[in-house]
This record gives structure tokens, C-alpha cells and sequence, in this order.
């Protein structure tokens, strides 16, 4: 997520534009999806020692990851003021 911030340049994360880039949209869909795999594919639970995550956990993780996302957009707004 955190790279989309800074793809966005002076814009927005929350604008359409940051959602244009299909190599950083292929990048992100990739690493989601060997994330998921590793903490959910029982095979690769065992190898890499992981446990699926509750819905409360999956919130902090989601909180956690927006936190420096938020903090550049404000900046880059208060730069525009």
C-alpha cells in the first residue's frame, strides 16, 4: 500500500490516477496473493510456520498498514495549502 503513496506523486492515493500504473497493480496483486498462500496453504503454513488470521486480526494488520499512507497523503495536502 505504502507504495502507491508515492507512485501518486503529488496526488492523492485516493485518486483514480494512482490505479493506472499495471506493473505496481501486478507487483501489489503478486505479493498479496503469495502472502495469502503462505498464510493460509497448509503446506506452506507448515514450512514457513504461519496460522491464519481472525478478521480482527486482518483489521489491525489493515489499520497498521494504512497508518503511513494517511500520514504522507496529509502531508502532501498540507504542501498544496
Amino acid at each position: 500500500i505504502h507504495a502507491f503513496s508515492y507512485s501518486a506523486g503529488r496526488r492523492s492515493i485516493f485518486s483514480r490516477a494512482v490505479f493506472k500504473n499495471r506493473w505496481l497493480l501486478g507487483a501489489f496483486g503478486s505479493a498479496m496473493a503469495l502472502q495469502l498462500a503462505v498464510i493460509y496453504v497448509p503446506a506452506f503454513q507448515r514450512i514457513f510456520n504461519t496460522a491464519g488470521l481472525s478478521a480482527t486480526e486482518w483489521g489491525v494488520v489493515m489499520l497498521a498498514a494504512m497508518i503511513p499512507t494517511v500520514i504522507i497523503d496529509v502531508g502532501k495536502r498540507m504542501g498544496r495549502a
